[in-house]
């Protein structure tokens, strides 16, 4: 992939500007985070302004406090915090319904088959009172075991390290520091010592910005092939008719939903593989389908919860090498999806404050002319009407489809830093819009 400058390399961080004056046309929608609009001074001279009254030219008072919510805070910060509130309950009633009636079902079951072994056991050393010291001790350790396992505690304890297998060697080493810089971190293999904690913290902070500078690399490139891929399949099923419009400097973008199917093809991919080399890597079954699967989601997601981990290639680098190498195309296809996400809230909250601007400024220009001429209600409250189907018209599912649509990055590429001059930190200054 040749790339004669660095602008060619980050042209899909360009940021399109807003029309505002056609919003009606989704087929050109191009939008910007901070739309240059015409902020209109704070009507506080006037108090009846924010009294709601039965006259259509003071009906300020909703419009006027979402102008100043939205000066002090912005409307979109606010939307966003609402989000992660909203879907934050919603999950937490979600898992709660539905896990908190199955853990009342199943732990009284296993309380009551617990008991039972215990009780087994404490008849069996009742009724053999003339064993010896070394034949309790033997009786005693294969019944501990067996509770271990019976609460599937058993590998990875005490015994089954030093009796059937240590948890650190070079090959679960590699697959820890593999987690670290990933961010994925299963937790079912941790440092304890504190020099070894101190380490982690170390280690992390170092190769964690590094992996992620590897990733979006490696990512970008194997972007660039899907990429091409898509292209020339799009234009093997394109008809002649249609070649002949287009012209060599037509861009091609990988859509979303192509960028999703890649991302579901690469966990079948993982998930065959990890189904197969872990059954084939040890004298155990293996992980079932289903948990190969959900395996594979938690690590792409860099959840990592450990509940469910290879059985024989538990601490494989094998296992953690074929996912780091899968990773960068599914952060790829996650960067996608957000940006998508991304442009449709910001254009959507671009418009908004735009559309409260132009409403305000036309109410104010209408409040100042009417003592002079009282008669303009009529026509002010058609205008008003009209601006309020404007409005809505606008917000329509097409246009909001049409801006999360496109290829630009809302921040410009300047995520995580903002250009503040120090006269923005003077009192008698507004705020930046680097926000």
């Amino acid at each position: 992939m040749g790339r004669d400058t660095i602008e060619g390399f980050f042209h899909h961080s360009e940021v399109p500007q807003l029309e505002l004056t056609k919003l009606a046309d989704t087929s050109i929608y191009k939008y910007t985070a901070e739309p240059t609009i015409k902020r209109v001074e704070e009507p506080v001279h006037n108090p009846k302004l924010l009294k709601r009254t039965g006259e259509p030219g003071q009906t300020l008072n909703k419009y006027y406090w979402l102008w100043k919510l939205n000066e002090w805070i912005g409307l979109r910060h606010l939307f966003m915090i609402f989000l992660v509130v909203a879907y934050t309950s919603i999950g937490a009633y979600l898992f709660y319904r539905i896990e908190s009636v199955n853990e009342k079902q199943v732990y009284p079951l296993r309380v009551r088959d617990l008991n039972q072994k215990v009780l087994s056991i404490a008849k069996k050393f009742k009724e053999n009172g003339s064993w010896n010291v070394t034949t309790i001790f033997d009786e005693f350790k294969r019944d501990y075991k067996g509770l271990l396992a019976f609460d599937n505690v058993y590998k990875w304890s005490t015994y089954y390290r030093t009796e059937v297998q240590y948890k650190w060697n070079p090959g679960s080493a590699t697959f820890f520091a593999m987690n670290l810089y990933t961010t994925v971190g299963y937790g079912t293999i941790a440092a304890e010592t504190l020099t070894g904690i101190a380490l982690v913290m170390l280690y992390t902070m170092l190769f964690c910005p590094v992996t992620m500078v590897i990733s979006r690399d490696l990512g970008q490139f194997g972007l660039v092939y899907l990429t091409k891929l898509y292209g020339y399949i799009k234009y093997m099923f394109t008809s002649t008719h249609e070649k002949s419009k287009i012209s060599a400097d037509d861009l091609i973008i990988l859509p979303v939903k192509y960028g999703w199917m890649a991302m579901f093809g690469f966990l079948g991919l993982t998930t065959v593989f990890l189904y197969f080399y872990d059954g084939m890597t040890g004298p155990d079954t293996g992980l079932s389908w289903w948990e190969c699967f959900y395996f594979s989601v938690q690590t792409y997601t860099t959840a990592g919860f450990g509940d469910i981990m290879p059985i024989n290639a538990t601490f494989d680098p094998v296992v953690g090498l074929v996912y780091f190498f899968c990773l960068p195309v599914l952060k790829v296809v996650n960067r996608m999806t957000y940006l998508y996400l991304e442009n449709g809230i910001h254009g959507y909250f671009a418009i908004v404050e735009s559309k409260i601007n132009q409403y305000l400024n036309a109410t104010l220009t209408f409040n100042k002319s009417l003592s002079a001429n009282t008669t303009a209600a009529s026509s002010y409250g058609k205008d008003y009407g009209t601006q309020e189907i404007e409005w809505a018209n606008s917000l329509t599912i097409q246009s909001l489809a049409a801006m999360a649509s496109s290829s630009a990055d809302v921040y410009g590429g300047n995520l995580g830093r903002v250009n503040l001059r120090t006269a923005d930190l003077q009192p008698s200054r507004k705020p930046s819009s680097a926000a």
